[in-house]
């Protein structure tokens, strides 16, 4: 089984990075899409982070992770 989750990478008001991350995104997401959301999340200041408001998006990424059981 395959698992995957959209990391959406930022840095609030402290310059630390915060990674938001959605689980099962769709396969054919475009950057400009995440890119939208990203700046969306900002603009709507929905999430609160440690070091203050996020601030700028610095990147995205899709982690793709395998499972395979194993009978025991």
């Amino acid at each position: 089984m395959e698992n995957a989750k959209l990391q959406m990478i930022f840095k609030n008001l402290e310059d630390r990075r915060v990674t938001l991350s959605v689980d099962n995104p769709r396969n054919d997401l475009t950057g400009e899409e995440v890119r939208g959301t990203m700046d969306n999340i900002i603009e709507t200041n929905v999430f609160d982070s440690n070091g203050g408001d996020l601030t700028t998006p610095v990147g995205a990424r899709v982690v793709r992770t395998t499972i395979e059981e194993i009978e025991i």
